[in-house]
Parts: C-alpha cells; structure tokens; sequence
C-alpha cells in the first residue's frame, strides 16, 4: 500500500531515547536551558481524601547528558527502600543502559523499594539467578549499531531464548520494551518465546485514506485507548507516547494500551526514511502494551520506550521534555510503577490511585 506522509509535530522524529544513527540530535547548549514546567499531577497536598501520586519533579532544564535533573516521589512505596524485588536491567545487547536513558526509569523502581542493577554479559541461568525481574529495552544486533536498516537479525542467540523462557517458566518476570524499527525486529525472537508478535516499523495514525499523521499518540481512558478492567490501568486517565511499534498479542494477555482504529504501521527499510512506496498494515486495534502470565511467571510487552523514561530533546531554540516529565504524560510514571508492581505476582499492588 502506498503511504502519503503527512508532517507530525515538531517533536517528531526527535522524539525517542534514540534518534537515527550519527550526530547526537540530544546535545547540550552548556548555557543553559529555561526551566521545565512540572506537570499537573493530583497529590493528597491539595484533597487530603485522595492518595498521593508518584510523581518525577524536574529540577530545572537538562544536564549535560541531555537528561532532565529531577527527583522523584513516590509517597506510598510497596516495599521500604532496598527491600524489595530484585530487578535487572540488560546492558548487554547494544540496548539503552543506565546512567542517562533509563535513569528515572530505575529511579522509580528504586524509590519503590526495588533493588535495581545493571546485566553487563549473556543473559544465561547463571546472570538470571537471584532476580525476580528482567528488564529488557530496545536491544540490537550488532550488527544494526549505527545502521538502522534491514535485515535486522536478533539480539539474543539460541541459549539465550532458551534460557530466559525457562526462567519465566520457573517464576521470573520479563518486561520487553521495544519501540520502533529496528528494535522489534532484533527482539522478535525473545517475545515470540512467549506468544507475541512484533511489527518491525512505526505506529501512527491514518487519519484520512493515504494521509498518515506521524505526530505523537496519546492513550486515554476516555477514548477506550486506556484498556479499563486490569489492576494495571485502575486510575489511569492519560499516558503519553512518543512513536514506537503496535504488535500482536496471544489470546492470553490482557492489553493496556491499544492503538486507535485508524492506527498504521509504516516499515521502511531503513528508519525514519518514508516515501510512497513505503510498506503499510492496519493496526487499528492492536496493544501498544499488554501483559500476561506464562506458566509460574509474567511477561509484560512494551511497543514504546521513550514514554517510560526521561530525556530533553533541543528543537530549534526549546528543549522539549520527552518522556515521563512530559506536561502531557499525566500517567507515564503511575503506569511504570503499576506495570513493575503487577510482574511482581500481587495484583493489588498494580493499584495507583487517582
């Protein structure tokens, strides 16, 4: 099908954690940046009946890493500081690391009583032993490193897939976070292990027949965008995306965020490079996030990275925030500490009031 772009946003094509490959779009006027607004959130400051929300307060513009500088309040932890699960976030597979673009990610895991750490090697039984949560994000091959462009073969070798679904099995938790092509591509192979299929190119809208609107997607409740019924989305009105991927799920898991009717992917063969002849599928209907429970575990699959972390993008003479401290991210931070809350196997956990 032919695929007429229409420009998005400003924001777009900046959007992500991680741009196209070559000059850093990220980079930091060491003058200085104005002051981010802090977004609106409801606190049990201002209706004393109401619990408090967590919330990630950015403490003026970014640093020199292109991340906000920000602290982050979650008034009503799960599990006092350092007393909880024990989490690991990949390193190992060409994905994005802590410090920098994951930091408020493992900031609020932590403030939520996670022991957060980095896995810098193959992911076997040994690297999995003692944790309760894997975190991947956005992993490659190496060979797609500063070549974003077909084929994009999978970042995990055989032992690997076999050795993560047999920790899943035995009662470990994974949470896949891949965003745009070519990130579904490299980790197709890992969520396939547990029923899902990844779409190796870019959600947006088709608003008109051939008009394709590469803006930014806002999920709400209001809309039904926001899936209602799950512990998860209990108290979530709006969540913020900044692109990513729609995928398919099995018919075990219960969707979190779902892409509009009108929703497409386009899949180029080399990112962010769109034309007429550009490839293009209906997603309308298909998560953008969904979990599920796997023999003794739990899987959480993510089509977008960007929503559940914090970065500033310069665009012209604005930094833009992009991600959790987004004005228009009412519920990005909520979301990650419910989804982190839910793979921990206590489903009343998910709950973050309004």
């Amino acid at each position: 099908m032919r695929a007429q772009i229409m420009p998005g946003l400003p924001l777009l094509g900046l959007a992500l954690l991680a741009c196209k490959p070559g000059p850093d779009p990220n980079r930091v006027d060491r003058r200085g940046a104005a002051e981010a607004p802090e977004p609106a959130i409801p606190s049990a400051a201002s209706d004393p009946a109401t619990p408090a929300r967590p919330r990630v307060i950015v403490e003026g513009g970014p640093d020199v890493e292109g991340g906000p500088r920000y602290r982050i309040e979650v008034p009503d932890p799960s599990h006092a500081r350092g007393a909880g699960p024990r989490v690991g976030i990949d390193i190992a597979h060409n994905n994005y690391a802590m410090p920098h673009n994951y930091d408020v990610f493992a900031d609020a895991l932590r403030a939520d009583g996670f022991v957060v750490s980095t896995l810098e090697h193959s992911l076997d039984a040994d690297a999995l032993a003692g944790l309760e949560l894997l975190v991947v994000v956005n992993p490659l091959h190496d060979s797609n490193l500063d070549n974003w462009a077909l084929p994009v073969p999978s970042a995990f070798g055989p032992e690997e897939l076999e050795a993560i679904e047999a920790w899943v099995s035995g009662g470990g938790s994974l949470w896949l976070i891949a965003d745009h092509m070519p990130f579904p591509g490299a980790a197709a192979d890992l969520g396939a292990r547990f029923g899902f299929t990844l779409n190796n190119g870019f959600a947006f809208r088709e608003p008109e027949p051939g008009r394709v609107d590469r803006s930014m997607i806002q999920f709400r409740r209001e809309d039904a965008t926001i899936v209602a019924g799950h512990p998860i989305t209990a108290g979530l009105e709006q969540v913020q995306s900044f692109t990513g991927e729609a995928f398919e799920a099995p018919p075990e898991a219960a969707t979190l965020l779902v892409m509009p009717d009108d929703g497409v992917s386009l899949m180029p063969a080399v990112a962010w490079e769109f034309d007429a002849d550009t490839p293009k599928q209906a997603v309308g209907g298909w998560p953008v996030a969904a979990v599920r429970e796997f023999e003794g575990g739990r899987v959480a699959v993510f089509g977008e990275a960007a929503m559940l972390s914090a970065r500033f993008v310069e665009q012209g003479d604005e930094w833009i925030p992009v991600g959790v401290h987004a004005p228009a991210a009412r519920d990005n931070l909520a979301l990650v500490l419910a989804t982190a809350r839910w793979l921990m196997a206590d489903s009343q956990m998910g709950v973050i009031s309004k």
